[in-house]
């Protein structure tokens, strides 16, 4: 079975697959040593994501995006994927002011 961290870059490089498909250009920030995972952007919009292969992020890291997204300008996007019975799914959730 392949290591936690494996397994959230192999998440992240399926999230930016799936944001260049609808036309995005997106890139991984490798080894997570900052609160953006992934950036994206499209016709002048920019996103800082956070990504986690389950549902539950750290509130002081939600903090932390939020905090760095406004300094470049861009929208907080958390990212997760599906549960046991939808894994392949992909989930965005816009976060503002750390909520």
């Amino acid at each position: 079975m392949a290591s936690r961290y494996l397994q959230g870059s192999n998440f992240e490089r399926r999230v930016i697959k799936s944001l260049r498909k609808q036309g995005m250009r997106a890139h991984r920030t490798a080894g997570s040593h900052t609160p953006i995972d992934i950036m994206a952007g499209s016709d002048g919009r920019s996103w800082g994501i956070q990504s986690q292969l389950d549902k539950y992020f750290p509130p002081l890291k939600v903090e932390a995006l939020v905090d760095e997204c406004k300094a470049y300008g861009a929208v907080a996007m958390l990212c997760w994927r599906g549960d046991k019975h939808e894994k392949y799914k992909i989930h965005f959730k816009e976060v503002n002011n750390g909520r």
